[in-house]
């Protein structure tokens, strides 16, 4: 029955079999017998396995409960609003959310020695806000990547092209889960010029808001990137266009402001395979500077804020590393960030972070996770426009104590209960606290991390 099927499908799909071209001399069709047939399409198909058996399945997963002193939940979906940002003190103990994705990467090789890598990658976040026991929350299924690539050409084997919608250029500090350089979009690119050290890449990018629709569609912004790496450093860099966004908001606001349609940003990034001079772990130190669409949330992104005026500047500059010894592990970031407002100076804005995770190995497979953090936010001026305060700091402790698979810092899958008691100066957020009248907290919880 095997081989009368391998048979079939052979007939079905080829309509007229001919196997000429596997031998010195044609053979007609009615002279092959239906052995001969089944051991040829045998052949053929596990020539194609072997050469398309490659498939690959990566995924990232966080879910957990957390609430406050009170017995409540604590809300705030990805950046905690209202809450002290787990960009700024850390995500240890400080994370409302559920999230997960799970990307696809299917694997070809021709004869020639050409390849290609298929890359889908689904992802939900659920905002943990409505149900905590129904379904998957209020938030879609979206598509995350949806990207080829291709490389190994006679003409350069070493570049890869790649056309679609990908993560690209990511570089995330783990304990804040904060991506100081991001260019994920849709575009296309080749990688591995100039003997494997340079990258071009064009990304289109949309504004953090989704409603800027004018007359001849959604605003959108074109980026071109580049980035070159020589020995330990990593040079990035974007110029960005949005053209109409300045028509678009004037109008809309009855203004006349000179918002930003253009912009660039450069990243430089030093790479040490030690940490801070030690030789076991790593450490990475990067400055970033952006001018117009390049400024403010827009620096180290494809996307941009919508009210960006052109010759507003952004200044970034941060640290993080990691190191694991035989009991305990530490991994230690700071980031400072200045924004400057070409139209106000009141408006200047100084945010800063410093948050560290050391972990204890207690016996194997368990271990105990505290996290520091310290974050501030800060104008030229306390008091916005509506004389509401503004400035502050956001502080925050947490111990964990958690199983994992194995002893490593990044060993997962890990399952924790935590505690958390975090805090902010009354200046902050007066309207939006957790606890009525409180600028403090004990929170509690449990969490499960996986990634593959």
């Amino acid at each position: 029955m095997k081989r009368l099927g391998f048979g079939i499908m052979a007939l079905l799909l080829a309509g007229t079999v001919t196997m000429a071209a596997e031998t010195t001399t044609a053979t007609p069709v009615a002279s092959i017998t239906m052995e001969d047939l089944d051991k040829r399409v045998e052949e053929k198909v596990e020539n194609m396995l072997a050469k398309n058996d490659s498939f690959e399945i990566h995924g990232y997963a966080r879910a957990g409960v957390l609430m406050n002193q009170d017995g409540k939940q604590v809300t705030g979906g990805m950046f905690n609003d209202g809450t002290p940002s787990k960009n700024l003190v850390g995500r240890l103990g400080n994370e409302t959310d559920n999230y997960w994705e799970l990307e696809f990467v299917k694997k070809f090789t021709a004869d020639n020695g050409v390849w290609s890598n298929w890359h889908l990658m689904f992802a939900q976040h659920d905002q943990n806000r409505e149900r905590l026991n129904e379904g998957n929350g209020s938030e879609d299924v979206a598509v995350r990547q949806l990207y080829a690539e291709m490389g190994g050409f006679a003409w350069n084997p070493d570049l890869t092209y790649w056309v679609g919608k990908r993560f690209y250029n990511r570089q995330d500090i783990h304990v804040t889960d904060y991506y100081w350089n991001d260019y994920s979009g849709t575009g296309a690119g080749i990688q591995g010029l100039a003997d494997g050290n340079l990258d071009l890449a064009y990304v289109a990018g949309s504004s953090w808001q989704d409603d800027l629709l004018t007359g001849n569609g959604k605003l959108m912004s074109h980026n071109l990137i580049a980035t070159y790496r020589h020995n330990n450093w990593t040079f990035d860099g974007m110029a960005m266009f949005a053209d109409g966004n300045a028509d678009y908001l004037n109008e809309t606001k009855s203004n006349d402001i000179d918002y930003a349609e253009n912009g660039f940003q450069t990243t430089v990034t030093y790479n040490n395979s030690g940490f801070y001079g030690m030789e076991n772990g790593f450490s990475k130190a990067f400055f970033q500077a952006g001018y117009g669409l390049g400024s403010a949330s827009g620096l180290g992104h494809t996307q941009w804020n919508w009210e960006t005026k052109q010759k507003d500047t952004s200044y970034r500059v941060g640290t993080f590393g990691v190191t694991e010894g035989e009991k305990w592990s530490f991994m230690p970031q700071t980031v400072l960030q200045y924004d400057v407002s070409d139209a106000s100076s009141d408006d200047n804005k100084l945010t800063a972070s410093a948050v560290i995770r050391p972990v204890y190995k207690v016996v194997d497979n368990f271990s105990v996770q505290f996290e520091l953090g310290l974050g501030y936010e800060g104008y030229n001026k306390n008091e916005n426009t509506s004389g509401d305060k503004r400035n502050g700091m956001y502080y925050k402790a947490t111990v964990a104590p958690t199983i994992s698979l194995n002893d490593s810092f990044w060993g997962r899958p890990q399952l924790r209960v935590f505690g958390s008691y975090v805090g902010w100066t009354s200046d902050v957020a007066p309207d939006t606290k957790t606890v009525a009248g409180s600028d403090s907290e004990l929170r509690a919880g449990v969490q499960a991390e996986i990634w593959f």
